[in-house]
């Protein structure tokens, strides 16, 4: 009888470590991956604070910050941050650099989310006119 209880008793822990594999660690990766976007979009809003003030280096500090968190959790999120990098290459008028920046931003685009035509013509035109200004320098 004893040793009925403890079988009953070891299959009940078995079970419930189960469910905790099956169900508690995926939402707690999935908790972690919310916590880096959300960590990610709050050092994009400083960078973006930071091109305001025209402190491109604290700006460019910050966009690279953000992509490092962004990139492996939300493709969209990348992307601000690749277009940021981008934003600041231009001002500095690293052509190059901002064209490379831009193409990444896109290269990302297949997986967002969500669709965001506007913000991917956005890109697209701001591509365009960096691959211009390559080529007056050229």
């Amino acid at each position: 009888m004893i040793m009925a209880i403890i079988l009953w008793f070891l299959l009940a822990l078995g079970l419930a470590g189960g469910l905790w594999y099956f169900w508690a660690k995926p939402a707690a990766e999935r908790r972690a991956d919310y916590n880096a976007a959300a960590e990610a979009d709050g050092v994009l809003q400083e960078a973006e604070m930071a091109c305001l003030r025209h402190r491109f280096d604290l700006a460019r500090a910050l966009y690279e910050r953000a992509l490092k968190l962004a990139l492996p959790v939300d493709a969209l999120l990348a992307s601000e941050a690749c277009y940021g990098l981008a934003r600041v290459a231009m001002e500095n008028k690293q052509w190059p650099e901002a064209v490379a920046y831009l193409e990444s931003a896109l290269a990302l685009q297949p997986d967002w989310p969500v669709a965001k035509d506007e913000y991917a013509r956005f890109l697209e035109d701001k591509l365009r006119l960096a691959r211009r200004a390559v080529d007056q320098t050229s």
